[in-house]
């Protein structure tokens, strides 16, 4: 398969957005790894690869619908994916998708507000402050900044993490390393439970709106599988390479609300310290400002703002709708935040993560490979 440096950094960008969308806080901190995969023992090696691989497989067919109908915006596709079933379900995910916006970027708001409070003495709601206007403008302008920001971030986050981790890995490579040969479960976790999450958090994870936002840069099939290849491989080796390092601090950090920061300062290397503080900023931002985006678009069109009149400043300039929601949309995360990023973390993705199983993973499983097939054969005809 021939690419070209257009179509490459095209796809790139597109999958970086996934990766930029599901490394926030949580994977960054280490908290939401040992909680899926590292408190299961060897099990880490294995368990986030297949998470990932089911979740390309979901994205792809989303990916392609989304290409093929030119529906970028989330209650569109809805409406036209789930057809003839599309009023149950887009009610449905409308409710799920409000409800749970605030997982992603309520927990990124209070892991931005804990580092800005507990690295550079800040009072927490000042730095939720700080971090919510900052959000705001990285989520304002545009699908082109999001995609160049999140290509940029991604790299800053993959560097920085591979550093630890490589670093992490040697420094604890015999423990890692006989419970990996010796295949060796955790007290108390078994095989079931690792297994299970696999389908758990490959739907916490397949928030629709965020990565359909962005596909428009897509011309077809091919950058739509060479996008989703390279998400798969992002995702996939990243998410392995952390749950595998984080064996070398188990059972300590399934109890350890900062995992990730609890190795490097066990690296002792303060230029590292930095580096990741940096790059965990960075996650928060990328995961934020993807999914404050794909509300704006979403809610922009929204029948509310239709009850003004035709001089009104929402129908005389259709952008300040965008903004508006957006606020909106912080205000109610940052309310969320306020709660700490643990119980978010903990029982927010878990929550997100059965009600997206069932309204996402299993209708694309099922749905997607017919309606791709049968939009693809009329576009032949």
């Amino acid at each position: 398969m021939d690419i070209n440096n257009k179509t490459f950094i095209s796809c790139f960008s597109v999958a970086a957005v996934w990766f930029g969308t599901h490394v926030g806080g949580g994977f960054a901190m280490g908290t939401q790894t040992v909680n899926f995969y590292s408190k299961y023992g060897w099990t880490a090696l294995i368990m986030p690869g297949l998470a990932m691989l089911l979740l390309g497989i979901v994205f792809y067919y989303a990916y392609n619908f989304s290409r093929l109908t030119q529906t970028f915006d989330y209650r569109g596709y809805v409406e036209k994916f789930y057809h003839p079933y599309d009023k149950f379900f887009a009610n449905t995910l409308d409710l799920a998708f409000i409800v749970f916006m605030c997982v992603p970027v309520g927990a990124s708001l209070a892991g931005a507000a804990t580092v800005f409070e507990t690295i550079f003495g800040l009072p927490y709601l000042a730095g939720a402050l700080i971090i919510t206007f900052i959000f705001y403008l990285s989520a304002a302008f545009g699908v082109k900044l999001i995609a160049a920001l999140s290509s940029i971030l991604t790299i800053v986050i993959l560097i920085t993490l591979s550093s630890i981790a490589f670093l992490g890995i040697d420094l604890q490579f015999d423990k890692i390393a006989d419970i990996i040969v010796n295949q060796r479960m955790t007290e108390g976790y078994s095989f079931f439970g690792a297994f299970s999450n696999v389908f758990v958090y490959a739907a916490f994870q397949a928030s629709i709106a965020p990565v359909i936002a962005v596909v428009g840069i897509l011309k077809s099939k091919k950058e739509v599988k060479i996008t989703v290849a390279i998400g798969i491989a992002l995702n996939a080796i990243a998410l392995t390479v952390m749950a595998v390092l984080l064996l070398g601090w188990i059972p300590e950090a399934i109890t350890n609300p900062l995992p990730v920061l609890t190795v490097v300062n066990d690296l002792n290397k303060p230029i590292l310290f930095w580096f990741y503080v940096v790059a965990l900023l960075a996650a928060y931002l990328s995961t934020a400002a993807t999914f404050l985006f794909s509300v704006g678009l979403r809610y922009k069109n929204a029948k509310f703002f239709d009850k003004f009149s035709k001089d009104n400043i929402f129908n005389k300039k259709p952008a300040i709708r965008t903004h508006v929601v957006i606020w909106l949309s912080l205000l109610y995360c940052l309310i969320v935040s306020l709660g700490g990023l643990m119980p978010i973390i903990l029982v927010g993705q878990k929550a997100m993560g059965y009600a997206y199983f069932f309204l996402i993973i299993i209708p694309h499983l099922i749905l997607g490979p017919k309606k791709c097939r049968q939009l693809e054969n009329e576009k032949e005809s």
